[in-house]
């Protein structure tokens, strides 16, 4: 049994040491899931710990996210002895044991995003969190102990409105970052926000993320708060995902130091030292045992590096002073100006385009080299049908005669039996890579059909539903009012049906109490379901393109493990599928994409849509759409064919294979590090 003793500071319960037994951290995996932990470790606590300024102490010292308190531990050594050090843990018996490591701090459990006592006159002089990863479904749970995604924004909101030391125009900045970032954003993105307030002009910001901070759309507003209101000191990045056993994207170590609010147009002569470590250098004792550097080893060795700031690299690291503004390439990526971001840094950077920093260092030659994106000759992108409930919707194919398809039925229905369905019901699926042998699909070969209802509900149904929609709708087959009546009744071992999932819930439609459409429905297929091209979105090789070739009669549908392209013409489609399958496609995506834990690239359709070409003019456009002709003609792309294209693409500069040559050796170092492979 726990036992609290009560404590008036700043108006919160602190927890303080006590004699009793004392429950363990929770350590079940979907605990730990919903509550996004992902703890330190006292050797990536150490490496933080490591990079902070040298020589500084700190007066007071706030971790919002303690957890089992390893990144408070470890500046323990950094801090004045009179230190405010606190920290805040929302999981009880996790603050409960946090307590009991760290005496010498406060342990408040509450939710740091309506704790008053984060709040402080002057903000605090180091602000070290490793911020829960909790993804935005998980967050949308009302029935957690976590609050939803909303109550964070709506908290934060409120939180911020009672800083007091921060002034009028960094607060703005705050509420309209705060108001509008991507509702598909994980937890990490308000605690970013959250952070980042809490720091005192002069201050530190240390933070545990994951690599995804750099590149991910929903990262783009911290980016931007970061150039504004920060000066990014250091970023240390764990090259091989080797710091975390549980990982599965790539880790980095940030160290900003606060400073006045500044125009983004000021931002752009800032340094960082940006630190690439491997996974040779880890021991036993840290994460940089086995580095060495002018006669130095281990620890003293990464001082000695980050005193000297000079740019050195050996076996297994790396380590330059890159531009600030370089490592965000894409921030500004956008044709509109974001909600969150003022019109005055809009247009003070967006007359310029921004290549991913390794390649902009090749061909930094030709600064007045024009580019393009794919939506600039009418490609969009998206991403495939995610149906909600695979077992449900998704049927492999175990036969077809003229006018329907045998189809194999999950387990829940009874595993090994078949159903006859009209055809007119089931669209043949891409659901993964597997299934596409070349760059071309094949509908005949695709085994999986998912399906596909739109004007056929079950006679039980014509009941309920509205006078129109009964009107309109026809009677389904019985094998399929079968196989739904059964599905309805079906709940999973975690005793949810189908229709409770909760991205099938909104297929239902209703007015008043009567229903449009039904759970069982999916909704009506759009393009970004019905592509032209497809790229897999986790790829453990280089990045290709896939050609579907659609028709009225024989339409194919892409699953949402990838990223789908269409667009108006056969001519722009061809040439699209020529430049994704491009040398300068592949290594742009490996520069700009998440490189996940076992080495697999991490491919969203915002990262497809920031793809910069060489401005190409109209013959070259015309000669491009004739190699993706070829392409979709032989299924495959050839040497010589590639050749061709990645000729065509570099043909604006004057020494294109030169060029072409070191995009390629910077191809196969970026496949290299993340273990992949691919033959150029």
């Amino acid at each position: 049994m726990l036992r609290w003793m009560p404590s008036k500071f700043m108006n919160s319960t602190i927890l303080r040491k006590r004699p009793n037994n004392m429950k363990k951290p929770s350590s079940t995996f979907s605990h730990q899931k919903r509550f996004g932990q992902y703890f330190s470790g006292d050797k990536v606590a150490a490496l933080l710990s490591l990079l902070l300024p040298q020589g500084l102490q700190y007066c007071s010292i706030i971790d919002p996210m303690v957890g089992k308190g390893d990144l408070l531990s470890a500046v323990v050594a950094k801090a004045t002895k009179n230190v405010q050090m606190f920290g805040v843990e929302i999981d009880k018996p996790v603050a409960v044991a946090c307590q009991k490591r760290l005496p010498q701090a406060n342990i408040i459990c509450e939710d740091a995003f309506q704790s008053k006592a984060v709040i402080t006159e002057k903000g605090w002089d180091l602000v070290i969190t490793n911020p829960p990863y909790v993804r935005y479904q998980i967050q949308n749970d009302d029935n957690s102990v976590m609050p939803t995604g909303n109550a964070i924004r709506d908290n934060l909101f409120t939180l911020l409105n009672q800083l007091s030391y921060l002034d009028a125009e960094e607060k703005q900045l705050l509420l309209q970052i705060t108001q509008n970032y991507s509702g598909l954003s994980d937890m990490a993105v308000p605690s970013w926000i959250l952070c980042a307030s809490l720091v005192k002009t002069g201050g530190i910001l240390a933070m545990v993320v994951p690599e995804t901070w750099l590149n991910r759309e929903y990262a783009k507003p911290i980016q931007y708060l970061l150039l504004k209101t920060f000066d990014v000191l250091t970023i240390a990045r764990d090259v091989n995902a080797c710091w975390f056993d549980n990982a599965l994207v790539r880790t980095c170590l940030i160290v900003a130091k606060k400073k006045k609010i500044i125009p983004l147009s000021e931002a752009s002569g800032k340094k960082t030292l940006f630190i690439d470590l491997g996974a040779g250098l880890v021991g036993e004792c840290s994460l940089v045992d086995n580095l060495t550097w002018n006669g130095l080893s281990g620890e003293k060795a990464l001082i000695d590096l980050l005193t000297r700031k000079v740019n050195a690299a050996d076996n297994d690291f790396a380590l330059e002073s890159r531009n600030t503004m370089s490592l965000f390439p894409q921030m500004l990526a956008s044709q509109r100006i974001p909600k969150w971001m003022s019109s005055e840094d809009f247009q003070a950077q967006n007359n310029a385009s921004q290549l991913p920093r390794e390649l902009g260092s090749i061909l930094n030659s030709v600064p007045e080299q024009a580019y393009m994106t794919l939506g600039d000759f009418g490609i969009h992108c998206g991403q495939g049908l995610r149906s909600g409930a695979n077992e449900f919707f998704y049927l492999d194919i175990a036969d077809e005669a003229d006018d329907e398809y045998s189809l194999f039925t999950s387990k829940w229905f009874g595993s090994g039996r078949t159903i006859e369905v009209p055809k007119k019901f089931i669209i043949r699926c891409v659901q993964n890579r597997r299934q596409v042998t070349g760059l071309v699909a094949n509908p005949q070969a695709l085994e999986t059909g998912v399906r596909y209802l739109q004007d056929h509900i079950r006679p039980q149904d014509f009941n309920v539903c509205t006078h129109n929609a009964a009107e309109r709708y026809k009677v389904l087959p019985s094998a399929l009012n079968d196989y739904i009546s059964t599905a309805e009744k079906y709940k999973n071992p975690r005793g949810i049906s189908f229709r409770e999932y909760s991205a099938v819930k909104p297929n239902e439609k209703k007015i008043d109490f009567q229903y449009e459409r039904f759970w069982y429905m999916l909704p009506q297929f759009a393009p970004r379901h019905l592509p032209n091209l497809c790229i897999t979105r986790v790829s453990s090789t280089a990045a290709d393109c896939v050609y579907i070739p659609q028709s009225e009669e024989n339409p194919i549908a892409v699953d949402a493990n990838f990223v789908t392209l269409w667009g108006s013409s056969e001519e722009t489609i061809k040439i699209c599928l020529a430049l994704l399958n491009s040398t300068w496609s592949k290594c742009y995506l490996e520069l700009l994409c998440t490189v996940m834990g076992g080495g697999a690239l991490k491919i969203e359709a915002s990262h497809v849509r920031q793809l910069l070409f060489p401005k190409l003019n109209r013959r070259q456009l015309q000669r491009l759409s004739k190699y993706g002709i070829t392409i979709a003609k032989r299924q495959k792309i050839t040497p010589e064919l590639r050749n061709a294209i990645d000729a065509t693409i570099l043909e604006s500069f004057t020494d294109e294979e030169s060029l072409l040559m070191q995009i390629r050796a910077l191809l196969r170092k970026k496949l290299n590090e993340r273990g992949a492979k691919y033959e150029l």
